[in-house]
């Protein structure tokens, strides 16, 4: 799976070549152009005249699916192509009997922020205090005495916001919309970990004292550098088996009690992280392979 120009989908692919097995990239973006069929007797995909059988022995990693493509199609045929292409590629994954990593029903459910804070919370693991509201008089009552951030609980396919700190005047516009507000920790940087299954690689940026999001100040990540953390480690495991994952990227934070838990991302970006093109693509290559690499 995954977006044809992703670089991720590229190391992880290189690595399962070298592994000795072949690898295809099909996402949402080719339901139109390639050639499909699918009947109780199997499912067949056929892309630039090479052709695809999927099956029990086949694994999927379900990683950034894309879209239809509907530019040449009217409004109402292209809503309807947009609906009816999840349900085409999943579908037909399904009935050929794939073997997924992760399933996207699982996927679907552990990408949610709110979920997750929960699960962490059930583990005994340190986040945040949050609220979500629409309501002014509970969003200034949250806010009363601290630093409050807003952050976007979805990925979407829209903007996506950065992170940001919100002040008292800002609070009346939470009536637009119910806001996930969460109090500001104090944190001397921030940890970014990549597990798949039970290995674990950390990756540390300190954090400069004014930086609500990293993101902000280093787009391209070359802040974070691979540490050594097992406290850590350990507990990003914790959290991807307790959401039904085999493989996640988990954003966390340094303070002086220990980290404290952010956020999981089944579908995160790691390529920017050092050693992680051939260390964690391996890993991924092995594990959709069916190998252990406990």
């Amino acid at each position: 799976m995954g977006n044809h120009l992703d670089p991720h989908v590229e190391a992880v692919g290189k690595q399962i070549r070298v592994q000795g097995a072949d690898f295809r990239r099909v996402n949402l973006q080719d339901i139109r152009s390639a050639v499909i069929e699918v009947s109780p007797n199997g499912v067949m995909l056929c892309q630039a005249g090479r052709p695809s059988i999927f099956d029990s022995k086949t694994s999927v990693w379900w990683f950034r699916s894309g879209s239809v493509p509907t530019a040449d199609l009217a409004p109402d045929d292209a809503q309807l192509a947009r609906d009816e292409g999840p349900h085409l590629l999943v579908g037909l994954l399904r009935s050929a009997g794939v073997r997924w990593f992760d399933d996207p029903a699982i996927v679907q459910v552990a990408e949610q922020k709110l979920y997750q804070l929960r699960v962490a919370k059930a583990l005994g693991i340190a986040t945040p205090d949050w609220t979500v509201t629409n309501s002014v008089d509970t969003a200034s009552a949250f806010a009363k005495g601290r630093t409050v951030v807003a952050k976007a609980l979805s990925p979407g396919v829209g903007i996506a916001p950065f992170v940001t700190t919100v002040g008292q005047s800002d609070l009346h516009q939470v009536a637009v919309l119910p806001v996930f507000l969460q109090n500001r920790v104090d944190s001397s940087a921030d940890f970014r970990v990549v597990s798949v299954r039970s290995q674990s690689w950390v990756w540390r940026r300190i954090r400069e004292e004014t930086t609500v999001d990293w993101r902000v100040v280093d787009p391209s990540g070359k802040g974070f550098s691979r540490v050594a953390h097992d406290k850590l480690s350990s507990q990003a495991r914790r959290v991807q088996e307790s959401l039904g994952l085999t493989m996640s990227v988990q954003d966390w934070l340094e303070t002086k009690a220990g980290p404290v838990f952010l956020e999981a991302n089944p579908q995160g970006a790691w390529m920017f992280l050092e050693t992680a093109e051939v260390e964690v693509a391996t890993a991924f290559a092995h594990h959709l392979l069916g190998g252990s690499i406990d």
